[in-house]
């Protein structure tokens, strides 16, 4: 793996060109989908370090997209307009399933069940990978806007709802959209106007993981309301426009290394 410096620009888009490091680094991995020139490239990062390296070769035009890996390895990738589009497990490009985006779902997070829910404008679906589909649960409550991302924090779904310029934390009732509830506002910007925040911890704290105005990793722990910079990439070059981690038992993704 290769650091990438703050001041990083016009390397950092050789280094996605070339897409040839490794490391022997274990740590905090997580998986994001870069932007650069409209091609997507899919990365792990070390968390810990913020070094990285292409686990997948440049995607299908598929749009941009927040990713959710599944229990088999597989990527769903979820996108408007361009839909929903199954993977195959890096390092292939491979779309084995595809759909429409009716609902407009801009957002999923896989849940213990193998189910992945499904966030968006209108309101809340669900992804059943055993068989590839799509089912609509229901409405979001009349004054939310649009959730524009979703986490699990201690096995509760939470979701960020962007409306009037704002951003708020919602807690999702996943049987009945229509009962979900505003926590409270976010000070923070989650996502931009792509997707791009999941579940985790950092420093034995759970809460999530972040992409700040589309160049940097943060972390937002609802406990206190504090945002920790992770990796900060300062660069006008790329944008981040997925992450994910891999759910237990999935192995982790190699470097490509055929330069």
């Amino acid at each position: 793996m290769q650091r990438l410096p703050s001041s990083f620009k016009v390397l950092f888009l050789s280094v996605l060109l070339i897409a040839c490091y490794v490391t022997s680094l274990k740590a905090q991995i997580a998986y994001v989908l870069v932007n650069v020139g409209n091609q997507e490239y899919m990365y792990k990062f070390n968390l810990n370090t913020c070094e990285f390296c292409a686990v997948i070769p440049p995607l299908p035009g598929i749009g941009y997209s927040d990713i959710v890996i599944l229990n088999d390895g597989t990527i769903l990738n979820i996108s408007t307009p361009s839909g929903l589009v199954r993977l195959e497990a890096p390092p292939s490009v491979q779309v084995i399933w595809q759909a429409g985006n009716p609902q407009l779902y801009y957002c999923g997070e896989l849940a213990a069940n193998g189910l992945v829910y499904l966030g968006g404008e209108l309101g809340l679906g669900t992804f059943n990978p055993m068989n590839n589909t799509v089912t609509y649960i229901g409405d979001w409550p009349a004054n939310f806007g649009s959730v524009i991302d979703m986490y699990f924090i201690n096995g509760i779904l939470y979701g960020s709802m962007s409306t009037g310029g704002q951003f708020y934390l919602v807690e999702i009732n996943v049987n009945d959209p229509g009962q979900s509830v505003i926590i409270g506002p976010l000070p923070i910007v989650p996502s931009g106007s792509t997707n791009g925040a999941t579940g985790g911890t950092w420093n034995g704290n759970p809460g999530f993981f972040y992409n700040n105005f589309l160049t940097d990793i943060m972390f937002y722990n609802p406990a206190d309301g504090s945002n920790t910079l992770i990796c900060d990439f300062n660069s006008s070059d790329f944008i981040i426009v997925g992450l994910s981690f891999a759910p237990p038992g999935v192995p982790e993704y190699d470097c490509i290394l055929n330069c």
